[in-house]
Order: structure tokens, then C-alpha cells, then sequence
């Protein structure tokens, strides 16, 4: 009787050992499908930037501004760098960073179209705090393409600072 019991014991705590490790593998499993699939729309998300970023270039002519060229080719090399990152990214952080570097290649055209006498065009996501917050307050509305400004309403003021030192703004600063 006693052998039973133990056989019977035995087989109730194998059963539970194969439960936990199938929860363990599955588990495993799971945790690494997420992240793949993190990865992949990572990828697509970046893609879908660089792909702005070269429309937005492809779109612009170097002008006889110097600014303006200067802008242009600085939105160029961010796009050139942006595509060699995403050729080796791997994880969802790198395909962030390729993201980040075309967004700011779209800054560039912003100021470039800006400085040409165009309608800004897309300048991406505002730009994220360290604690991963839009910089912008709620109630942010881009600077119109004509000068609307108001007496006493400092957005379009703050908005006039450019991303090229030494450069007016589209606020006129």
C-alpha cells in the first residue's frame, strides 16, 4: 500500500512540475513574440518616417538661399543616416532612434520650406520631455503660414526660434 501512495504521490508532483515548466515555456514564448512584434511595427513606424523624409526631399530643389541649402543638406545627411540605421536595427529602441533622426531630417525641411516662403509641410510628433511627455502645452496650434500673430500671445514668439543657429524663424524672430 505504501508503494502506491508513493507512486501516486510521485505522479501528482511530476504532473504539476510539467504543468508549471509548459507555463514557463509558453510564457517565454509569448514574452518573445511581443517583442518581435514590437520590433516589426518599430520597423514600420521608422520606414514610414524615412520614407516622409525622402519624399519631403525629393519634393524641395536646392534654392540660391544658403540657409535654405544648408537646411536641405542637413535634412539629406539626417535621411542618409536615418537609412543606414535602419539597415542594422534590430530592437525597438535602435528602430526609435532611426525614427527620432528622421524626424528631425523633417525639422530641417520645415525650416528649409520656411526660409523658401512655403507652407512648413509635416514636422513629425512634437518633441518628447525626459520623462517621455509631448514639450508642447494642449492647447500648441502651429504658426500659420501668414503671419497671424497677436498682441500679447507669446506662442507665435516661442514658436520663431529655428533649429539652425543663426536662422529667422518661421515666427520671424
Amino acid at each position: 500500500m505504501e508503494v502506491v501512495v508513493n507512486v501516486g504521490i510521485w505522479s501528482v508532483v511530476g504532473v504539476v512540475v510539467l504543468a508549471a515548466l509548459t507555463g514557463v515555456v509558453m510564457g517565454l514564448i509569448a514574452r518573445r513574440n511581443n517583442r518581435a512584434e514590437a520590433a516589426r511595427s518599430a520597423y514600420r513606424d521608422a520606414d514610414r518616417w524615412c520614407g516622409l523624409l525622402r519624399g519631403q526631399i525629393s519634393s524641395l530643389r536646392s534654392s540660391e538661399d544658403a540657409v535654405a541649402g544648408q537646411a536641405l543638406a542637413e535634412a539629406n545627411a539626417h535621411y542618409e543616416y536615418a537609412l543606414a540605421l535602419l539597415a542594422t536595427a534590430r530592437n525597438e529602441s535602435e528602430f526609435d532612434q532611426v525614427r527620432r533622426k528622421a524626424v528631425l531630417g523633417l525639422r530641417y525641411i520645415g525650416v528649409a520650406r520656411a526660409r523658401l516662403g512655403m507652407v512648413a509641410g509635416p514636422q513629425g510628433p512634437p518633441p518628447l520631455s525626459s520623462d517621455g511627455r509631448p514639450m508642447y502645452e494642449a492647447e500648441y496650434r502651429a504658426v500659420p503660414a501668414t503671419s497671424q500673430a497677436r498682441a500679447g500671445d507669446d506662442r507665435y514668439q516661442q514658436r520663431g526660434k529655428s533649429v539652425v543657429p543663426g536662422l529667422r524663424g518661421a515666427g520671424g524672430n
